[in-house]
């Protein structure tokens, strides 16, 4: 991109990207379920234990949907990291889902 005031000024340039791939992420309240239309995050509170229904035909989508559904955990909870949660990811689309994407990202 090679800038000329004279030429941009008084222009207006925009950037259509279409539809997202996943839906917007929000997470305003602390109360369960959280539910959009990628996830459905529920807490069982006699166990201390979180349920996340991840829906996606693929596992592409899947795995976007999921990273979704723990950032809005972690915005409900106020928390930088959810290892030390003990959550249960399921899919709706009943997916063959590997180990790797079973549980919260970045824990060990």
């Amino acid at each position: 991109f090679v800038y000329y005031p004279d030429v941009v000024h008084g222009r207006k340039f925009s950037l259509n990207l279409g539809n997202p791939f996943v839906q917007k992420v929000s997470a305003s309240v602390n109360v369960f379920p959280i539910a959009t239309k990628s996830y459905k995050i529920t807490y069982e509170s006699g166990s201390k234990l979180y349920y996340a229904f991840i829906s996606g035909n693929t596992l592409d989508q899947f795995v976007e949907n999921k990273n979704a559904a723990q950032l809005a955990l972690k915005n409900a909870l106020e928390e930088e990291s959810l290892c030390q949660e003990k959550i249960i990811f399921s899919s709706t689309a009943r997916l063959v889902i590997p180990e790797a994407y079973k549980n919260a990202s970045n824990c060990r």
